[in-house]
C-alpha cells in the first residue's frame, strides 16, 4: 500500500518526468554570490535575538533557582 508523501511510487507508478529527468542542481533559486558575508550579515542580524529569547529566560531560571536553594537553606539550615 502506497503512503502518499512518504516516499517515491515504485518504478512502475512513476511518471515519465520522475524517471528520466535529472534531479535538482541543489542550488536553490540559483547561486548566491557572496555567500560568506551573507552569513556573516545574517548571524549579525539573529545572533542579537537569539540570546534574549533563548539564553536571557535561561539566565532567568537558573537565578530563581539560586533563590530558592539560599532560602531552602537559610530556612532548613540555618
Amino acid at each position: 500500500m502506497d503512503r502518499p508523501g512518504r516516499q517515491s511510487p515504485s518504478p512502475e507508478r512513476q511518471s515519465g518526468a520522475q524517471l528520466h529527468d535529472p534531479p535538482a542542481s541543489g542550488q536553490g533559486l540559483g547561486p548566491i554570490k557572496n555567500k560568506e558575508q551573507l552569513l556573516k550579515d545574517q548571524i549579525a542580524v539573529y545572533l542579537p535575538a537569539y540570546l534574549v529569547t533563548f539564553l536571557l529566560p535561561l539566565l532567568c531560571l537558573a537565578l530563581m533557582l539560586e533563590i530558592l536553594v539560599i532560602s531552602f537553606w537559610n530556612i532548613y539550615c540555618a
